[in-house]
């Protein structure tokens, strides 16, 4: 399993599970539970989890929001940094047609 980010230094983690006969798992699904409890246990961050497992954040928050420990403290520091974004990129954006 590999989770790696383009452009960024990460380790890469193989893990090698001995399971029983009827115990059927993709290596999605095996990924996707890592990812959402690393993310619950505060060592990925949202938007990290969300590019590991292809998604967006908003996506990855929407998905397992509810099934991880996010208190409203964490909730609300991920609604700003969000706004934050969204303000700067709109601000880009004006500043370049402006420019034209």
């Amino acid at each position: 399993m590999n989770l790696t980010i383009r452009g960024e230094t990460m380790t890469t983690l193989t893990l090698q599970l001995e399971l029983p006969d009827n115990f059927v798992i993709s290596e999605q699904e095996a990924k996707t539970v890592l990812v959402a409890k690393l993310y619950e246990e505060g060592k990925l961050s949202s938007g990290k989890s969300a590019e590991l497992l292809g998604m967006t954040k908003r996506e990855f928050i929407e998905t397992f929001g509810t099934f991880c420990n996010m208190t409203p403290e964490d909730l609300n520091r991920e609604l700003d940094n969000a706004r934050w974004a969204s303000q700067h990129i709109k601000t880009r954006i004006l500043e370049k047609v402006e420019k034209k």
